[in-house]
């Protein structure tokens, strides 16, 4: 389980505090448990995830297909890579959760692109959302 968080004001800010506490109360009495910390990458911000959900709704009404399979065929386009491991191809894709901000815009821009050329979807602008 993952916890991110930002220093403010000089003291350390666990932005999912509730998971952090769950999770440690789960522990027993003299449990073990590793605590890591790394300085993060500039991830995609919620903002910017609600958008893209929020544009797979509009595609999925106007096309037919479900938010799942319109994300799947996304991901397949524009975060796969292709190898072939015993003469098998094989898809290694990143999950868009893990994408630095600059990298989600571009994935953005390449769905909106996406949505207008093989979907004859205009999707809103997010210039005007963001």
């Amino acid at each position: 389980m993952k916890f991110y968080g930002k220093k403010q004001e000089g003291k350390p800010q666990i932005s999912n505090v509730e998971d952090y506490k769950k999770f440690f109360d789960s522990l027993q009495e003299g449990e073990a448990f590793e605590v890591t910390l790394i300085k993060s990458k500039d991830i995609r911000n919620l903002k910017m995830n609600n958008l893209y959900w929020w544009w797979l709704s509009i595609l999925s009404k106007d096309s037919g297909y479900t938010k799942k399979e319109l994300h799947s065929y996304f991901k397949e386009q524009f975060l796969c890579k292709e190898s072939k491991i015993n003469g098998k191809i094989v898809l290694d894709c990143e999950s868009t959760a893990d994408l630095s901000t600059k990298d989600y815009i571009t994935y953005l821009e390449n769905v909106s692109r996406e949505a207008i050329q093989n979907f004859n979807c205009f999707l809103p602008d997010p210039d005007q959302l963001l």
